[in-house]
């Protein structure tokens, strides 16, 4: 528990930072840089380096797999949960996709290291392959369905292109590849890799802190669809997988992993595909931003029900 406090500290201070201006909108989005191409890539490649094992290449793979076939099977969870709420058809894709997805990257990776340890990180990453490839997939097609703008061919190179510009991506292959040919650089470099990586968690956390800062919450709080989709995506599909995944999964790091990783909020590509392919974005700021705000109840209520 005391880790998920030192969480909800920083989340505190990113939030009074950027209500202070102490900082600003510009260093807020620098920190995505930072973490995007610096400090989760590193983190990544330290664990490869410091803590592998060849029988860690096998779950990371069925993590992969059960990952993919997760978002699979939560879509249409998403789909029906939008058509019962009676919503228009362009807040039925963002619906789904705020229900189906998680942030995986910002916050999944950086809570999953903090609540469980280093040793999932391994799996974890192989979790966020698993999601960015959904994402960039499954995700764009379920939201330009139903918005008034279509991928096209230009949309389908836009995946692609989305996906070979993942650095974490090319860290997990990196780091697998030095990790199996046995390779280890020189100290220095692995000093520099372990300072980079221990600033993923705070730099993430502070991040999500200043971005709850865009929205008035009184706007937000009074929409009770909101409620509704977070529940769901933040609480019963971590507790359904939970449920099944016990009757299968004797490695219970394994399966604290997968359930952990489902507990995440709303991924923010939610916004992003929305405005790009005449989604709701508005909605889709809101299923964000709830879903941000409660993980820091839903989180450690998941936690403490799977332990």
């Amino acid at each position: 528990m005391s880790k998920l406090v030192i969480l909800t500290i920083y989340i505190a201070i990113g939030y009074g930072a950027r209500k202070l201006k102490i900082l600003s909108e510009e260093f807020s989005n620098g920190i995505v840089k930072l973490l995007l191409f610096i400090s989760l890539p590193a983190l990544i490649l330290n664990i490869f380096l410091t803590s592998f094992d060849r029988s860690m290449v096998s779950q990371g793979i069925a993590m992969l797999i059960i990952s993919f076939a997760i978002y699979i099977l939560s879509t249409p969870i998403g789909y029906i949960t939008a058509r019962l709420m009676r919503l228009k058809r362009d807040q039925i894709g963002v619906t789904t996709f705020a229900v189906t997805f998680p942030n995986y990257t910002f916050i999944g990776i950086p809570v999953l290291t903090s609540i469980l340890g280093e040793e999932v990180l391994m799996n974890a990453s192989f979790g966020n392959l698993a999601c960015s490839v959904a994402v960039y997939t499954l995700g764009m097609l379920t939201i330009s369905k139903f918005g008034n703008e279509t991928p096209g061919k230009k949309g389908l190179s836009l995946m692609a292109e989305k996906m070979l510009r993942m650095p974490v991506n090319y860290a997990l292959l990196l780091g697998l590849i030095l990790a199996v040919a046995d390779v280890h650089p020189p100290q220095p470099i692995m000093d520099t890799l372990t300072g980079l990586a221990n600033l993923t968690t705070p730099m993430a956390m502070i991040y999500i802190g200043a971005t709850l800062t865009k929205n008035d919450p009184r706007e937000i709080l009074a929409d009770w669809k909101v409620y509704i989709v977070a529940a769901i995506r933040l609480i019963a599909i971590p507790l359904v997988i939970y449920a099944v995944g016990r009757l299968f999964i004797e490695d219970e790091m394994f399966l604290d992993t997968l359930v952990v990783g489902s507990a995440i909020p709303t991924a923010s590509f939610c916004a992003l595909f929305a405005k790009e392919y005449g989604g709701d974005d508005v909605l889709a700021s809101k299923y964000i931003f709830i879903s941000t705000l409660l993980c820091l109840v839903t989180i450690p209520f998941v936690y403490i029900t799977i332990i």
